[in-house]
């Protein structure tokens, strides 16, 4: 009975696979087989790639390259942020990771006071700075912030103009914002970083 068994499933498996003398399914077959895994992966390698690309759209401009992410928080919103003293934070990015928290969590909220935010000026008006606290922070989709960040302290200004701050009135993006209305709001092609 066993013997028939085993006859019935060699028999079973040269119907299903099409073989050469030496018993080895035909080339043309493996080939097929071959081109099929292999669309297969292509298909699949493209599905991810649209599901890449939908959750990471937004604004080319205001996107930082992967590089510059200190840290990021991918559940239940992405998050992330880059900061400028990433050489005094320790090799786990504590203080990215810290500071990136304080933002999200129970952080202050208040409207920026001033006449509606330019944002290319404030980003480059910031970036002119040259402050080695700068910080830049994606803490919504397709809504970014640039401010003053310390590994217990951190502040930003979003594109919408709302300051975001771990507590009130942090100063630091406070002075910034004055200092840049002082400058009657230059504009980015006219800004120098200080000498």
């Amino acid at each position: 009975m066993i013997v028939r068994q085993v006859a019935r499933e060699r028999e079973s498996t040269r119907r299903s696979f099409p073989t050469s003398r030496n018993r080895r399914p035909a080339l043309d077959y493996r080939r097929d087989l071959y081109r099929e895994q292999v669309a297969t992966a292509i298909e699949r390698y493209q599905a991810d790639s649209r599901n890449h690309r939908r959750l990471h759209r937004g604004d080319p401009d205001l996107n930082l390259p992967g590089r510059w992410v200190d840290w990021e928080i991918r559940v239940p919103a992405p998050a992330r942020i880059s900061i400028a003293w990433r050489e005094q934070d320790d090799r786990l990015r504590t203080g990215a990771r810290t500071t990136l928290a304080q933002q999200l969590k129970d952080a202050h909220t208040q409207p920026y006071d001033g006449e509606e935010a330019d944002w290319p000026s404030w980003r480059t008006f910031a970036a002119a700075l040259a402050d080695p606290q700068l910080s830049m922070a994606g803490l919504s989709p397709n809504l970014w912030g640039i401010g003053h960040s310390t590994p217990t302290t951190a502040a930003v200004v979003q594109q919408d103009g709302t300051i975001i701050a771990d507590a009130p009135r942090r100063l630091a993006v406070l002075d910034w914002l004055n200092a840049r209305e002082d400058a009657n709001r230059p504009a980015p092609r006219r800004t120098l970083p200080p000498s």
